[in-house]
């Protein structure tokens, strides 16, 4: 997937502003389950300092 100039690094800021620094970032498998219905979907686990966060981005069909 291709991701626009820029978009990669808007997102990691707008993460980071909220979160604080990720010191640990990494992709998670939680599709498993059958209740999801999106044509593409990542998962991954954030972990800064003082948060743990799960970040899913989905592209519906």
């Amino acid at each position: 997937m291709d991701v626009p100039s820029g978009g990669a690094e808007n997102l990691v800021a707008a993460i980071e502003q909220r979160l604080g620094v990720v010191r640990i970032a990494a992709e998670i498998d939680l599709s498993d389950d059958g209740a999801w219905s999106a044509a593409w979907r990542k998962d991954f686990l954030l972990v800064t300092r003082s948060h743990v966060a799960v970040l899913t981005l989905t592209v519906d069909d």
